[in-house]
């Protein structure tokens, strides 16, 4: 995965971005605020600890969850 830097940096540049492995809660967190401060959507999956998907969803539709991603398989 990229460094938590080069995300961050996706992110304020206004694009979206969808996390397929784990990121400190302290990464997530600053990706989330800069999602919304730049209108880019963050999809995260629905797999992280319960009380932080409930800090997540103050950042309203900055946030998108994904549910069931671990299971996701490529053809």
């Amino acid at each position: 995965m990229a460094h938590p830097d080069v995300l961050l940096a996706i992110v304020q540049n206004g694009n979206d971005l969808t996390l397929t492995s784990a990121v400190s809660p302290d990464t997530l967190r600053r990706l989330a605020n800069a999602a919304q401060q730049s209108g880019a959507r963050l999809n995260v999956t629905t797999q992280l600890h319960p009380d932080l998907i409930r800090e997540l969803l103050a950042f309203g539709k900055a946030i998108s969850f994904v549910d069931g991603l671990a299971n996701f398989k490529k053809d």
